[in-house]
């Protein structure tokens, strides 16, 4: 991509705010999130249950892979879980070419694995991918997320801005504000500050309070300090 970008240096933050950016950016996410592979599979099993047998049966078999994945994972040595990656990647590769919710789950979990193994350009690509088969779903918000949270690792940081957006304008996405926030930051890492400011003014004006909320009144204190 180029010669690497460096992000902006926050200046002036408290410890909690230097605390939450670095959480934020360096998340950890191989346990918890494949705990919550297996959550969101299990809940799109139970919410489309009317859908075809064919999807309903691509759903069994996305949801059984994640289970012989992660179960007992946590006793597992490096060598042992990237057996278990390879083969969990092995097979699904019959359902990423499925569609609806259950082609969606597979490609979702591909992601996931591929993330574990931090090759995140792959990984963004089946996020996005996830994404595009259940367009409706509720899990499509956090499938854009994770794609830009690849991109911002990788220092693509326009199409991190874009797929941030994407998520934090999702009504019911739980986490939209950390998405504004997130947003924010990668418009500040391209040094467009205008375009981080109305990231963070869009994140205040719709959440009246909370933690991310509190990070945004900072940055637009220092950013109005700066120009």
């Amino acid at each position: 991509m180029g010669d690497k970008m460096e992000s902006p240096k926050f200046e002036k933050t408290s410890q909690a705010e230097k605390v939450a950016l670095f959480l934020e950016k360096w998340r950890t996410v191989l346990i918890v999130v494949f705990a919550l592979v297996i959550a969101v599979i299990v809940g799109v099993s139970i919410f489309n249950a009317v859908h075809s047998s064919n999807d309903k049966a691509v759903i069994g078999e996305v949801d059984k892979i994640a289970y012989e994945l992660t179960e007992n994972s946590a006793k597992l040595s490096a060598e042992e879980l990237e057996v278990r990656r390879e083969n969990a990647l092995s097979k699904l590769k019959p359902y990423l070419s499925k569609g609806c919710v259950g082609g969606s789950a597979a490609n979702r979990l591909q992601a996931e694995i591929l993330y574990s193994k931090k090759d995140y350009k792959n990984a963004s690509e089946y996020y996005l991918s996830a994404a595009k088969k259940n367009s409706s779903a509720y899990t499509c918000p956090l499938d854009y997320y994770n794609a830009a949270s690849c991109f911002e690792t990788l220092e693509d940081y326009e199409n991190a801005a874009k797929y941030y957006e994407k998520a934090a304008e999702f009504k019911e996405y739980i986490q939209a504000e950390r998405a504004y926030f997130s947003l924010g930051r990668v418009k500040e890492a391209l040094g467009d500050v205008e375009g981080a400011k109305k990231a963070y003014t869009s994140l205040v004006d719709k959440f009246a309070s909370g933690e991310w909320t509190n990070l945004a009144k900072s940055r637009l204190i220092f950013l109005g300090q700066n120009q």
